[in-house]
């Protein structure tokens, strides 16, 4: 089972994480001041345009596996940095309880792994076969990961660009397409 996970994921190797929205551009995490953890996490998680280098590395890890007999569909999964260690990416959706056009709450990396670090790895669009992701939040299941890379046209030293989260009323319908909470895994 962990093998077929590791093998659809590719998190035997480290990988990027694309918006489906905006193809130049990559998540991005800053963790170089984040060596405990807090509360309210810290770092930056942000936005990169092309080349992807060492901030935009991922490991995706699996938290548990559904019987290998059980069709895949989402697997709860850690977004782990590459280049930073024990920092993982971290979901705030407080007070999100509807859909807004700019995203909200908060993202932002986190020491170590616990509740808000948590997310539904998922298969989107045409079942997963046009190679689109999606991350929603277990702590926070209404809330995906939404990346705005809008303005996102050079490549600069501190990134730029939005990641928050965006609300969804259900949950557990397939993602519209064109909608900044869809991804590419490379």
């Amino acid at each position: 089972m962990i093998r077929r996970f590791y093998k659809r994921a590719n998190a035997l190797n480290s990988v990027t994480i694309r918006s489906a929205k905006f193809p130049d551009v990559y998540l991005r995490c800053d963790g170089s001041k984040v060596d405990k953890f807090t509360g309210p996490g810290s770092g930056v998680v942000n936005c990169q345009y092309k080349p992807d280098e060492e901030w935009e590395l991922f490991h995706i890890y699996p938290i548990a596996m559904k019987p290998s007999l059980a069709p895949p569909s989402e697997f709860p999964v850690h977004i782990l940095s590459a280049e930073w260690d024990n920092v993982y990416i971290r979901m705030d959706g407080s007070g999100m309880d509807k859909p807004n056009a700019s995203g909200g709450g908060c993202v932002n990396c986190q020491y170590g792994a616990r509740s808000y670090e948590q997310f539904y790895y998922r298969s989107e669009g045409n079942g997963g076969l046009d190679g689109k992701f999606s991350f929603r939040s277990i702590y926070f299941p209404h809330c995906y990961l939404r990346l705005d890379g809008t303005n996102v046209v050079a490549h600069t030293g501190p990134g730029g660009g939005t990641v928050n989260c965006q609300y969804y009323d259900n949950p557990s319908s397939a993602l519209p397409n064109g909608v900044m909470e869809t991804f590419y895994i490379s």
